[in-house]
């Protein structure tokens, strides 16, 4: 949980606020005593030594010791007092210099000995003048008169040179008292602009600072938290600026913090700043620092220098540095919180520098290294000379290397290992301008050399060196006398001893123990006589170099008297945690002589009168239940601890109870349900794996608690030059995780430039453009939400590990017209298959899809058509859609289409990826090839569709344009002009059909028609027609090869025809012909071979004769022009001395 820093009070007068700086402030303290006193018979005592006010008593009657207008003490605190005055007595302040603020104002204490004690004739009246003018009775609580109890006099809103404040007081008894204190006088600088150097430590009284100013963001909220001034945690000295997190209601919280105006002139100057968090866990907290160069309070003129999220900004102080060189003269620079129940940022020490121009680079001082959580943190102070810092670190040997050149082929890597090579086992770790780096993938016993270098331009410093050594800390013993232990007795363990040399190093004895399992620890002490002599053992079970951490100590007792008996809580039982880290790792044993206070001797203090000894325990996983089909070696349902494993590697099973355990895995192809009302929680997470043919799946209903990761497999990029082939189409199958967070662990997607700028193969698809975008930094923030595609590249083809929560409710996704194309790239948003049928019923039943292609494209990284094309033609209820599998659908409208958790399953299958698909479907593809390209279509046969467009079984082209090389097909009836990818036929279609093929090829090119796959009835010919070339050829026997000798670019060169081998007459002398209507070119065209004398007759409905021509024999294709005829049904007759043939025809 969070815990609350507590704030300053901050009083705010308006949602801005601006310094106020004290110009007076009298509150009478160390005076007591101080002013007029009266004398019996007399004139009064006055004494104003060492006071900068004044008194004027002349119209006063201080008879008597006990009447005055003096300082008193009451009740510890010292005030001006008036007692039995007897007339107008006058305090004065001295004259107060009031030039350089406006909007000055003061305020009085003012108070009462006591109720009911004041008449009418008792008054104070407070009264101010400016520059010497006339005396004017302030405007709040100016007089007072009779009683008045505890109020403040004040009076706001003075301008002028100089300020001067007078109190009359009046009364006439000794039980009537009238109290002053706290004269306090504030205004507001008339602020300059500063120069440089400008520096801010925030140790003045008043916050914010002279000529800094606050306020909240646009949407105002955040009203009970601002930014103020905190002592808790500075980074130097006792202050700092502190703003702390707040929860609100309909948007997140701004506030800002905004410098005075600052003159960078034409300086190359730096910004800095020390700057930290507060909390450990992340709370989606943003830290911007934004500059104007116009205002101190219009937002819209602020741009961002730089943004830092709660990682970036650390738990410890830590310097930030910005390049200011891009401007000049005067800016204000503010720094911009945004939290909903988020973090807290204390800031500190702001600077604003001027470099000066300088060639050679300077080294970093105050470099040191701190062993920490499995870490190294390596901090530095920032000379004033650089362009670049670089940190190199070698295990085990002293940094050698030495960098060279600009830098630019330098990649660091805080994963030791993991950064460039600069030299051998010598790793770059760091390159940036920061002044610290965390450290991690360490080896525990080694020692850690690191070399730190500033660049400047191509020139480097000669370095800046640490090391340090990542080990148990050192301790001794003391065997003056005969305490000893003289037996450790744990597991595998059976050491008997004499006495040693005070610290023992036995680390190469060692016991192995299970997570979560249990042993006993019996030790034996020698207390060298009747004396008594205690003993504690620690073991460092997370193995973070360290015996501090909970259940990391355990107390054995004392033994009396005994050279060789077991400590009084021996055999003391041990469990290991559940986890517990993997591996070797520490026991320590301590013996100490104590006379009557029980010692207290940590892992570290080593003994005053005993030994120490050292042993190694190597901590092995607890039993891993394993799901193959069955559990092994039992169902883990209520005997699974955290310290157990679980490994779902085969089949698809299901948790009904609630259960705990250290990590869940689940492989490639197999499935897990998590059912309503059922909660699991995983200590070291759950992972989801895929490989490249394979998918795992999770469906979950009920709750998972800890980390989650989807381990998805991504195809290589695309290499240069290339169209198709490799990259991927890709959804997030876990939601929530911002694209920074996500690369950051993605090493390998595939990044370079664009204009000279860093981009990432990843990224959206712009319907307005019909282009993928490619993210960049810019998009840092962007989250990977659900629903949503996008097209990526691995550099390995390997996996990308997703993070974040996990989807189980309907995902609406918002379809859009674009105004390039109608195409949305959306994708599966859970962590399970989906099934493909039920996404197309439920596109089919929204209406939101283009009827001409109302199918789910996926690109299947082939070199032939791109993409796999699911449609009701081809897809069943085994047909599935990959966990974090992107695909096309084309939008008819806008709005919001859906996929709901009922589509979810689980699967064993691939993705989209080409020729990996078992079909039992009537369907056969046909391939175009030439040279190195490739394209094909597909055609299918089923009792559900007919020769025209039969929406949700036919499917058009991606992006309905087809490509410069393509091979395609036309409706076989009623056809619309548009290039179909997947036809579906009915099933009795098979035996007589003619459908036009439409081709798009250059001049001179080879083209090479084949069959790739099919599924047809055995008497089932295919027959590829080549209408130019006067060919036929049976395709399920032979591939067709021709040469083009001009450019082909559509249909009505060559025909696909499906015939019952029984019923093929194509060899016969009959004349044969077909006829097809090109509803885009509004062209009806004829091919075949013909008679003499064939002649053709267009008529309408009513019998008139619209068109007649004759048909030649010389001409295999005959095209008739019926553009100029209106829409309507036409009956064609083509007639010749041996036949006759009517056709009726729709024309649209």
């Amino acid at each position: 949980m969070k815990i609350k820093i507590t704030s300053l009070l901050l009083l705010l007068l308006t949602c801005f606020a601006y310094s106020q700086t004290t110009i007076y402030l009298e509150d009478f303290t160390g005076q007591n005593g101080k002013g007029a006193t009266g004398a019996t018979g007399g004139a009064p005592t006055i004494d104003l030594n060492d006071v900068s006010w004044s008194l004027n008593v002349d119209a006063t009657n201080l008879t008597a010791t006990t009447d005055w207008l003096r300082i008193r003490t009451i009740s510890g605190n010292e005030a001006l007092e008036s007692r039995d005055l007897d007339g107008n007595g006058i305090w004065l302040s001295p004259i107060i210099t009031i030039t350089e603020y406006s909007n000055v104002a003061f305020t009085i204490d003012a108070t009462e000995n006591a109720a009911d004690n004041q008449e009418d004739n008792d008054t104070v009246t407070t009264q101010y003048r400016i520059d010497g003018g006339t005396w004017t009775n302030a405007n709040t609580n100016g007089i007072l008169i009779n009683d008045y109890g505890t109020v403040i006099i004040s009076q706001s809103g003075l301008t002028g040179n100089t300020l001067e404040i007078r109190i009359l007081l009046i009364n006439d008894s000794g039980n009537e008292r009238q109290r002053i204190d706290n004269i306090l006088v504030t205004g507001s600088s008339n602020c300059t602009t500063s120069s440089l150097p400008f520096n801010e430590g925030f140790e003045g009284l008043n916050f914010p600072p002279d000529c800094w100013t606050t306020y909240r963001g646009t949407n105002g909220l955040g009203a009970a938290n601002d930014w103020t001034s905190s002592n808790l945690i500075a980074n130097s000295g006792t202050n700092s600026a502190f703003v702390e997190y707040e929860v609100t209601t309909g948007g997140n919280a701004q506030d800002w913090l905004v410098t005075p105006a600052i003159d960078l002139g034409s300086s190359n100057s730096q910004l800095r700043f020390f700057a930290r968090d507060q909390f450990t866990f992340d709370y989606n907290t943003t830290y911007t620092v934004r500059i104007s160069e116009t205002s101190a309070t219009d937002i819209s003129s602020f741009a961002i220098l730089e943004t830092y999220n709660e990682s970036q900004l650390g738990n410890d102080y830590n310097e930030k540095t910005i390049d200011l060189s891009t401007y000049n003269d005067v800016v204000y620079i503010a720094f911009v919180m945004e939290q909903n129940d988020g973090d807290n940022w204390f800031l500190d020490d702001v600077s604003i520098i001027e470099l000066q121009p300088c060639t050679t680079p300077e080294n970093v001082s105050n470099l040191t290294a701190n062993y920490t959580n499995n870490s190294i943190d390596l901090q530095w102070a920032l000379s004033t000379c650089y362009d670049e810092i670089l940190v190199v670190g070698k295990e085990n040997n002293a940094v050698t290397a030495i960098p060279s050149g600009d830098g630019n082929s330098y990649l660091g890597d805080t994963n030791f290992g993991n950064g460039t090579e600069i030299s051998s086992n010598e790793y770059i770790l760091f390159k940036g301008i920061d002044n610290t780096v965390n450290i991690s993938n360490i080896t525990f016993g080694s020692t850690y050399h690191f070399e730190v270098f500033t660049r400047k331009g191509t020139t480097w410093s000669s370095g800046t060196s640490t090391s340090i050594t990542i080990n148990y800390c050192t301790v001794t013993g003391d065997i003056g006398f005969e305490t000893s232990i003289t037996l450790v007795d744990f597991g595998d363990i059976n050491n008997s001893t004499g006495q040693g040399l005070g610290y023992d190093d036995f680390t190469s004895q060692s016991t192995s123990i299970m997570r979560g399992s249990s042993e006993d620890l019996t030790v034996n002490l020698n207390t060298d006589g009747d004396f008594t002599v205690y003993s504690y053992a620690w073991i460092d079970w997370n193995q973070d170099g360290d015996f501090d951490d909970i259940n990391e100590t355990y107390d054995l007792g004392n033994v009396d008297n005994n050279s060789n008996g077991p400590t009084a809580n021996s055999p003391l039982t041990i469990t290991v945690p559940n986890n517990a880290s993997l591996g070797d790792t520490r026991l320590r044993v301590l013996s100490q002589y104590y006379g009557f206070i029980i010692p207290i001797n940590g892992p570290c203090d080593g003994s005053t009168d005993g030994e120490i000894e050292d042993y190694t325990i190597t901590v092995l996983p607890g039993i891993t239940y394993t799901y193959d089909n069955g559990w092994t070696p039992a169902n883990p349902n209520g005997i699974v601890t955290e310290a157990n494993d679980i490994i779902i590697a085969n089949g698809d099973t299901e948790f009904t109870n609630n259960l705990n355990c250290n990590s869940l895995t689940i492989n490639p192809g197999a499935g897990l349900t998590i059912h309503n009302g059922v909660s699991i929680s995983t200590i070291n997470g759950t992972t989801l794996e895929s490989s490249s043919t394979s998918y795992s799946s999770l469906i979950l209903d009920g709750t998972i608690t800890g980390t989650i990761q989807y381990q998805r497999h991504i195809n290589n990029a695309s290499g240069n030059g290339t169209i198709t082939g490799s990259n991927d189409l890709i959804s997030a199958p876990l939601i929530g995780q911002t694209f920074a967070n996500f690369r950051a662990v993605n090493s390998n997607i595939l990044s370079g430039t664009i204009s000279g700028n860093p981009a990432f193969l990843f990224g959206p698809f712009d319907n307005s453009s019909s282009t993928y975008i490619n993210y960049t930094s810019a998009n840092d923030n962007s989250t990977l939400d659900a629903g949503i595609g996008y097209r990526t590249g691995s550099t390995d083809n390997g996996t990308y590990i997703f993070t974040g929560t996990i989807e189980t409710g309907t995902v609406p996704i918002n379809l859009t017209l674009g105004s390039s194309s109608n195409w949305n790239l959306i994708g599966n948003p859970y962590p399970s298959y989906i099934n493909a049928s039920t996404v197309l019923t439920s596109m089919i039943s929204s209406g939101i899809a283009d009827a001409n292609s109302i199918a789910i494209y996926g690109y299947d990284g082939s070199a032939q058509n791109g993409w796999t094309i699911y449609n009701l033609a081809n897809s069943n209820v085994n047909t599935k859609i990959a966990p974090g599998q992107g695909f096309f659908i084309e939008a008819e409208t806008a709005g919001n289409f859906s996929i709901t958790p009922d589509m979810r399953t689980t699967g064993n299958t691939d993705d989209f990826i080409v020729g990996r698909n078992s079909n039992p479907f009537e369907y056969l593809k046909l391939n175009l090839s030439s040279g190195t390209n490739n394209f094909s279509t597909e055609f299918y046969f089923n009792a559900n569709s007919s020769l025209g467009l039969d929406p949700g079984y036919d499917a058009s082209i991606w992006n309905s344009t087809p490509p410069s090389f393509a091979l395609y097909s036309h409706l076989a009836e009623n056809d619309t002009g548009i290039a179909i990818a997947l036809q579906s036929l009915h099933s009795n279609d098979v035996s007589n059909t003619v459908i036009p093929l439409g081709v798009n090829a250059n001049q001179g090119s080879e083209l090479t028609f084949s069959i790739t796959e099919f599924n047809l009835p055995e008497n089932i010919d295919v027959y590829l027609e080549d209408i130019e070339n006067n060919t036929s050829t049976l395709l399920t026997q032979e591939d067709y090869t021709v040469t083009t000798n001009a450019d082909i670019n559509g249909i009505g060169h060559f025909f696909l025809r499906f015939m019952d081998s029984a019923l093929n007459t194509l060899e016969s002398e009959q004349d044969t012909f077909d006829i097809y209507v090109n509803q885009l070119e509004q062209m009806i065209t004829i091919k075949g071979q013909f008679e003499d004398k064939t002649i053709f007759n267009l008529y309408d409905l009513q019998g008139r004769l619209i068109i007649t021509t004759h048909l030649t024999s010389q001409n295999n294709v005959t095209y008739i022009d019926v553009n100029k005829l209106s829409s309507g049904t036409y009956l064609i007759h083509i007639l010749n001395k041996n036949s006759k043939t009517i056709k009726k025809v729709l024309l649209k």
